[in-house]
């Protein structure tokens, strides 16, 4: 297999129905100004409750991309530009 680069992106989906929905719910509306999402991993569930309401359920979904040579561009500059306004602060 060829290397390859991944930007890991952190979505919260909520669903009145159940965690399944929630998570499609995320995946679904994520794919829809991602470009090229494929992979989501479930890392956290919870349930939030409200007396009187019908209870939420929730899903925190890491997604995975493709991390294009535009996207790594991108990194690099954020990464200069932490390290000279360190460097900045520190001297």
């Amino acid at each position: 297999m060829a290397e390859s680069v991944y930007k890991v992106i952190e979505l919260v989906g909520a669903s009145n129905e159940s965690w399944e929905k929630a998570a499609a719910a995320a995946i679904e509306r994520a794919s829809q100004t991602l470009r090229d999402l494929r992979v989501a991993r479930i890392v956290e569930q919870d349930v939030h409750i409200e007396s009187g309401k019908p209870l939420t359920y929730r899903v925190k979904v890491e997604g995975g991309m493709n991390a294009g040579l535009s996207c790594l561009r991108v990194l690099l500059l954020i990464h200069a530009r932490w390290s000279l306004a360190q460097s900045w602060v520190a001297g």
